[in-house]
């Protein structure tokens, strides 16, 4: 499959809203609700996928809520609870940065040529991204542009990091 082609994580279903089949959506979109301005989405849990249709969505001071397609009653979302949702790479917008996906397997070397491993993922911590570099050790570095990440390189498939081997 093509990278371009491949499929990413936008973020979660999580777990019934009342009896008619709405459900909480945990959006790693920035906005939230930009997730469902991206076609086509599909769920993936345990091997299984499901093409994702919103009927309805809904912002709420506590989170996204959705009806999907063919899920009538709790135990319909509850089946794919957790389940990620997923679009097609060449689904996103081009622009000059870098989405986490692309980060993914990228090598982390740092100031002193010290190979820390391999991306695994990001996650937003609250007060900010966090890279997961899984090496010799599991590493979690802040993911602060000109502080600790020093370049990002996606065609030789490299972040340099200006970061202390023994930290």
């Amino acid at each position: 499959m093509a990278d371009v082609d491949r499929w990413v994580s936008l973020g979660r279903l999580g777990r019934a809203h009342g009896v008619r089949g709405w459900c909480w959506i945990r959006s790693d979109c920035d906005p939230a609700e930009a997730l469902f301005d991206y076609a086509p989405l599909r769920l993936r849990l345990d091997g299984r996928e499901l093409n994702l249709q919103i009927e309805q969505s809904r912002q709420l001071p506590k989170g996204l809520l959705a009806k999907v397609s063919g899920f009538d009653t709790p135990e319909a979302v509850q089946a794919w609870a957790g389940a990620l949702i997923e679009t097609p790479r060449s689904a996103l917008p081009e622009g000059e940065g870098w989405y986490w996906t692309d980060l993914e397997g990228l090598q982390v070397c740092n100031q002193d040529g010290v190979d820390f491993g391999r991306v695994s993922h990001l996650f937003d911590a609250g007060g900010g991204t966090v890279m997961v570099v899984q090496g010799e050790r599991e590493r979690l570095l802040p993911f602060v542009m000109d502080q600790v990440v020093r370049r990002v390189d996606l065609e030789a498939r490299r972040i340099d990091v200006d970061w202390d081997a023994d930290f």
